[in-house]
């Protein structure tokens, strides 16, 4: 927080300290520090712990391939990992092995990447989850009370623009 009130001061000195402006060349830089400062411990341990660069998660591969596998039907479904042998891989060498057969099954079937995208961008804006094992009906409902305002207020905001 130090070096973000720092930079805000050194950028505001270009600016009249009555101007409106004086302030807004500094909003970037904070946004920047206030949003890597957090996380900086963490990537430095990971540095530490695998040996390699990995700044939040080692998972991003997996998860790609979990969306972007011969199975994958746009929900959250989870699989085996049908046949990539990734156990005794480090983990930054297993996110690669998933990001890289994820990559070639949405290269190979575009146009099926394409209509699993369409399926996950309709869920992701659903005001109530799927059908599911775990989300029962009382969730759904939950969801569906919270979210339908929201989206309604969202709605009326932009209709009003």
């Amino acid at each position: 927080l130090m070096a973000a009130a720092w930079l805000a001061l050194v950028v505001r000195r270009g600016e009249p300290s009555g101007s409106p402006r004086a302030g807004l060349k500094a909003g970037p830089y904070v946004l920047l520090v206030g949003a890597l400062l957090p996380v900086t411990p963490w990537a430095v341990r990971n540095a530490g712990v695998f040996h390699d660069w990995v700044p939040l998660a080692a998972n991003g591969g997996q998860t790609l391939w979990m969306g972007h596998n011969p199975r994958a039907s746009g929900g959250g479904e989870t699989y085996e990992h049908d046949g990539i042998e990734t156990r005794r891989l480090p983990e930054p060498a297993r996110d690669r092995a998933y990001r890289a057969e994820a990559r070639r099954e949405m290269f190979e079937h575009p146009g099926r990447s394409l209509r699993l995208a369409v399926v996950k961008f309709g869920n992701f804006w659903r005001p109530w989850p799927r059908p599911s094992p775990t989300a029962g009906r009382g969730h759904r409902l939950v969801a569906a009370a919270t979210n339908l305002p929201l989206f309604a207020l969202a709605a009326a905001g932009l209709w009003r623009r």
